[in-house]
Formats: structure tokens, C-alpha cells, sequence
């Protein structure tokens, strides 16, 4: 038809120059071609006829360039651009101009205008003499890109191997992003002090509390276990307790040979052990016997069933004995009952180290709810892993654990970093990052790889972990199994090729081309392992393109000069912020080794006296149990009064103003 039509418009054409030119001109048809060609053809695209047939002309070469659709592709997988990250900008700005404690943005590099904003305030208050000059275009070297990230209440994940970039990338960013907007912050430093450099004097800069958890280090908060339980019937979280410090000595990810029976009636021991340590204050009426020296003194006592036993008939609830019941039930098999006595043992002994003991013993002055403008550094002491470890897992899983499972709602998100995630095991991670994301919990994930992760907390629950977190930040990995399962991630997509072909027989030879469809992987395994230092595949729900999120990216990521300069500053100023605690720390009331091994024995004779023998029952424990007298306030002070010299928390005031101006 097409055909036909181009026909008839030439004639008509011809038609109408011969009108024009009231010549009658007869051709033969093969010329009428010839001379439209040579001499017509601009004027004859102009006309109508013209146009139309040119438009149908293209119309047909398009059709039969471009693929029909998706309905004959091989694969759809494609890498997202300068249209993705637009898209995910003007979400995270709308979503960092309206904060909610389950809607928030965080961004990798600070963007200029929270920069101008923040030296604005800082010459209001006198920390910054006058706001700096931008920097220099640089043709050969371009200023580094703001990346948001918005919904990351859902979850970031920073995957790849030693010295791939993932804590400089994307962990330190991150953190950075959220102290720059006011949020509530954890940071689980496994290379103490090498990330809380980093963070402890930004954050004082923007007027945050800081407050450090690092057992073994003279800078320390203190946090008594026992005060993470509400009273003596709390046993939720006793038995949580005593759960994450026993995840936290198996090394094996739970793989160990061990005997389950006593493994569990070690952890109900542990738990009635807490229970019963929080009931000696209650029956004492003095909270200040409530800590590892008194729960320790009750294990160690002689015949310590029969003592149990006879303490659950006269004096304590039914509730707080109900996890001893176990042990007492089987009293009459004493290799049993030794052995279940020595698991529980074990984990006491853990607190009680004379490095460590200061950290876990005496009035917490670690905040255990956390809102506004707060910074908790969880420390990790490596040369005491396997001892420090499982206590500051405990510390910190019950930390967070409190302040996403409030029966009143945050107000802000809680943001909560958790680099070299395998280094510790927490059993409510899988819950907070699938369930607690509505109640302000926004994780940081940092691992190496897969098998890492795998070997700490099984196949399924890595799975549940990774897909858990919405936001991944996928470097390499240096492992073909993760290298493998990350290309899958990402899928393929459609390539075009034609392919030749030659024959040859009696009647000569014949030549043939055919177009060719085929898929590969977006990015091999293989080129997963190459991918050098700060380059990651990135996705982000908020990566959109028509109806399709998750679109990935492939990015060499870059840190703004401004974030190295603060960065820096904040490094340079870590000493001078470790000798302020630490200063602070040795001014507060502090107890001499002489005076701990007296709250010991005191301990253990209020013990004796609480929990008597049944032959002994007659011997109630005395109201007025007499302390050791050095141990004693002053008067006019009480219990909580003890540590009041030392303050709780650290803030930019307590700082000097020549460090913090520094080298602004």
C-alpha cells in the first residue's frame, strides 16, 4: 500500500509542476523517476505527499531497529544513572526536611548547603572565626557528589573484604550524615579507638553528649547488668542476658560438641543467678549490693541448692525463683548439678576481672535511653576479645534492644552502626532490622562476606540479615561464593549481535547474516574480585525507572574535601578529648584494689546471711546488715551520690574552646 501511495503521489506531483508551468510534458514512466531524483527531490520532500511518505519511511527503519518491547528479551538487567540518583535526591530531601522516627535519609558526602548551614551556626557560637571559602573548581579533579540514600530505616548493608572501602566509604559517612542531623547514635567501634577518632570530636562539634563503653580503657562509663533488669521478676531480660553472653563465648557460631542439656540449665542458672542478685537489694533495701560481686557470692556458696531451695519456701517471690527451679529439682544428682553450677561459673567469672570489673561494677553512668542529640562508642578491647566480647555483646544488644521495644514510641530514629558485624552475635538483630524499623531502628551493617557472616550466624539467619537491609553497598568481596551470589543479585542483560555464515557446494559458494540474541550477567563474579578500592554496586529502593526500584549502580565513590577536613580535626583532637575522660574519671570516686576486695567478702557474708542452710533456718537476715565501714558514703551523700563527680556525660562544653577551634 505504501508502495501504491509513493506512486500516485509522484504522478501528482508531475501533475501539478505541469499545471504550473502550462506545459503538457509526456514521459515515459522509467524517466519520471530519473528526473524527480535529479532535479525534484528537495521540493518533493517539502510538500505533503512528501512528508508523509518520509515520516513512514523512518517510522519503518525504527521498527526494524528497536526490539519489540520486553516481551522478546533474553534478559532485562541494566545499571541505573544520573536519572537514579535525581530521583533518590529529591526523595531524601523531602524526607530530611520532615523527619520521622521511620522516614529518614542518610547521604555519603555532606552536601554544600548542610556545610553552609553548620559554619553559619558555628560562628553564632563562637567556634569558627569566619566561614570558609569554597573551594576552587578543578577542571582535572571535580567536586565530589552528595549520594542520599533515602528509607534507610530499612537497612544499609556495607559487604566487602579488608581495604575494600567499605568503613571509609560508607561507615564513617553515614555516621557523619547522622550526627550532622541530630540523631540519636551507636557505634560498635571492633578497632577501638579507631572509628570513635573519627566520630567522638564531630560530634561534640555539633553539640552532642558523648559517652564511651569500653571495658578495660581508663576513659570508660560504667553499666551494671543488673540495672538493664526492672526489678526482680524481670526474667525476659535476665534470660536475654544470659543468652547473648553464652552466643557470645561459643566461637563455633553454635556448632559446638557441647552438651545441650547443660548448656541450657546453665543459662536457666544464669538467669535465676540475675533474679535473685536484683532480689537482694529489695531485700536489703539497698540497691547498691545489686551488681556481678553479689551474684558471684551467691553461686560460689557451699550446698548451694539446698540453700536455694529453702530461700524460694521462706522468702522470695515465686516469680524470681521460677528459673531455679530446674537445678533444684535435680539437687539429689550432684555431678549434675556441679556441672550445671560450672557453666554458670564461667560466665560470672568473665566480669569479674580486675581490668574490667570497674566497667560492669558500682552506679551505671552509661544513659540507657537515648534521645536528641546522644553518642554511645562501644569499644572493643582485641586483646582481650574472647573476655571483653561477650560482655559488651551483652551491654549492647540490651542497650539497643531497650530503646526499640518502648511501649511509649521514639521520637527521633535510632541510628546504629555495627561494623564487623560477625565480630559479635545478636540474637534480636534479625528482628530489629525486619520488625523494630518502625520504631526508629535504623542499622549500619559492615561485614566482609557471606561465609563471614554464615559462620557467626548460620545460612538462614544470613539470609534473613540480608535481606533485611534495603541498601546495599556491595564492594569486593574476595570471595568467589559472595562474588557469585551478588552477580545473580544483579541479574543480566540483552545483548545484540550478527553473526556470518559461509557455504560452499557444486553450484558455488553463498553467504548468509543473521542478527543474534544473547544475555550476560550485568557485572561476572569475576569482575566482582577486580573491582578496586572505593568502587561498589549500590541499591537503594529509591534508585527508580518507570516501574521498576532497586535499579543498581555502579560507582567509584568519592569524599568530599570537606568531610577529610573534618575528619582529620576531629583525629587530631582525639588525645586531647581521651585525657579530659580520663582526668575526669581519676578526679570521681574510684575504688582501690584493697577496697574491692573487701566489697567481696562483704558480699559474701551478706550472702551467708540472706541464703542460710535449712539447719540454719531459724536465722533470718538482718534488716540492718552493717557494710564495711570504709566502703560507706560520707554523710550527707548516698549510694547514687558515690559517683557524682563524674559527670554524665561529655559534651562540646566540657571541652576547651581552644580544641574545638582547633583547626577548624
Amino acid at each position: 500500500m505504501l508502495i501504491v501511495f509513493f506512486q500516485f503521489s509522484i504522478f501528482d506531483f508531475q501533475r501539478k509542476m505541469n499545471h504550473n508551468t502550462n506545459h503538457v510534458i509526456s514521459l515515459p514512466p522509467g524517466l519520471i523517476y530519473q528526473q524527480l531524483t535529479k532535479e525534484n527531490l528537495i521540493d518533493f520532500t517539502q510538500t505533503n505527499q512528501g512528508i508523509t511518505i518520509t515520516s513512514c519511511l523512518i517510522a519503518l527503519g525504527l521498527l526494524a531497529i528497536i526490539p519489540d518491547g520486553k516481551k522478546g528479551q533474553l534478559a532485562t538487567g541494566y545499571w541505573g544513572g544520573k536519572k537514579e540518583k535525581k530521583a533518590a535526591r529529591k526523595k531524601a530531601q523531602t524526607q530530611m526536611a520532615n523527619v520521622s522516627r521511620n522516614s529518614i535519609a542518610l547521604y555519603v558526602g555532606t552536601p554544600g548547603d548542610i556545610q553552609k548551614r553548620q559554619e553559619q551556626e558555628w560562628i553564632k557560637q563562637g567556634k569558627l572565626k569566619k566561614q570558609r571559602k569554597p573551594e576552587a573548581f578543578n577542571w582535572f579533579k571535580p567536586a565530589a557528589e552528595s549520594l542520599y540514600l533515602p528509607d534507610a530505616q530499612r537497612g544499609i548493608a556495607a559487604i566487602g573484604a579488608s581495604g575494600s572501602g567499605k568503613s571509609f566509604s560508607v561507615c564513617d559517612p553515614l555516621i557523619r550524615s547522622s550526627l550532622d542531623q541530630g540523631f540519636p547514635t551507636i557505634i560498635y567501634d571492633f578497632k577501638y579507638p579507631a572509628q570513635a577518632k573519627r566520630a567522638v570530636g564531630y560530634a561534640l562539634k555539633r553539640g552532642y553528649n558523648v559517652h564511651i563503653f569500653a571495658p578495660g580503657f581508663p576513659e570508660s562509663d560504667v553499666c551494671n547488668p543488673l540495672d538493664l533488669l526492672k526489678d526482680e521478676e524481670d526474667a525476659i531480660a535476665a534470660g536475654q542476658i544470659a543468652q547473648v553472653i553464652n552466643r557470645n563465648t561459643d566461637l563455633t557460631g553454635g556448632k559446638a560438641s557441647g552438651d545441650k542439656f547443660f548448656e541450657d540449665a546453665g543459662d536457666s542458672l544464669v538467669e535465676g543467678i540475675f533474679l535473685l542478685t536484683k532480689a537482694v537489694g529489695t531485700l536489703v533495701e539497698n540497691q547498691r549490693y545489686c551488681d556481678i560481686m553479689t551474684a558471684q557470692a551467691i553461686l560460689s556458696l557451699p550446698d548451694l541448692v539446698s540453700r536455694l531451695e529453702f530461700a524460694s519456701q521462706e522468702k522470695l517471690n515465686v516469680w524470681t525463683t521460677r528459673p531455679l527451679s530446674q537445678i533444684i529439682s535435680i539437687k539429689e544428682s550432684e555431678k549434675t548439678v556441679a556441672g550445671i553450677i560450672g557453666i554458670a561459673q564461667r560466665t560470672f567469672q568473665k566480669f569479674l576481672k580486675k581490668d574490667f570489673m570497674g566497667a560492669f561494677c558500682g552506679k551505671t553512668t552509661l544513659p540507657l535511653d537515648l534521645e536528641g542529640k546522644q553518642l554511645i562508642v562501644f569499644g572493643l578491647d582485641r586483646n582481650n576479645r574472647d573476655i571483653v566480647g561477650p560482655l559488651l555483646a551483652t551491654i549492647l544488644h540490651m542497650v539497643i534492644n531497650r530503646n526499640v521495644s518502648r511501649i511509649k514510641p521514639r521520637r527521633d530514629p535510632l541510628v546504629v552502626s555495627l561494623d564487623e558485624l560477625p565480630s559479635l552475635y545478636l540474637p534480636q538483630l534479625v528482628n530489629w532490622l525486619n520488625e523494630n524499623r518502625e520504631d526508629g531502628f535504623c542499622g549500619i551493617l559492615g561485614y566482609q562476606n557471606l561465609g563471614q557472616l554464615e559462620n557467626r550466624y548460620g545460612k538462614e539467619l544470613t539470609r534473613a540479615i540480608l535481606g533485611g537491609t534495603a541498601t546495599k553497598f556491595i564492594f569486593n568481596p574476595q570471595d568467589p561464593d559472595s562474588a557469585k551470589t551478588f552477580s545473580d543479585l544483579l541479574g543480566e542483560f540483552q545483548i545484540h549481535f550478527k553473526s556470518k555464515s559461509k557455504s560452499s557446494g557444486t553450484g558455488g559458494s553463498s553467504h548468509s547474516k543473521s542478527d543474534q540474541k544473547n544475555k550476560r550477567p550485568l557485572l561476572e563474579p569475576a569482575q566482582f574480585i577486580k573491582l578496586p578500592t572505593g568502587k561498589a554496586v549500590i541499591i537503594n529502593p529509591a534508585y527508580q525507572r518507570a516501574k521498576e526500584s532497586y535499579v543498581p549502580l555502579l560507582e567509584q565513590i568519592q569524599i568530599p574535601e570537606f568531610d577529610l577536613k573534618e575528619q582529620e580535626w576531629s583525629e587530631n583532637l582525639w588525645e586531647s578529648i581521651r585525657e579530659h575522660l580520663i582526668k575526669v574519671k581519676r578526679a570521681s570516686h574510684r575504688v582501690s584494689n584493697q577496697q574491692r576486695v573487701r566489697q567481696l567478702k562483704e558480699r559474701m557474708a551478706l550472702v551467708e546471711q540472706l541464703f542460710p542452710l535449712p539447719t540454719d533456718g531459724a536465722r533470718q537476715a538482718p534488716a540492718s546488715f552493717s557494710p564495711t565501714p570504709a566502703l560507706i558514703p560520707k554523710s550527707g551523700s548516698s549510694s547514687s551520690t558515690a559517683t557524682s563527680h563524674w559527670p554524665p556525660r561529655l559534651s562540646d562544653q566540657d571541652v576547651s574552646p581552644d580544641l574545638l577551634e582547633g583547626s577548624f
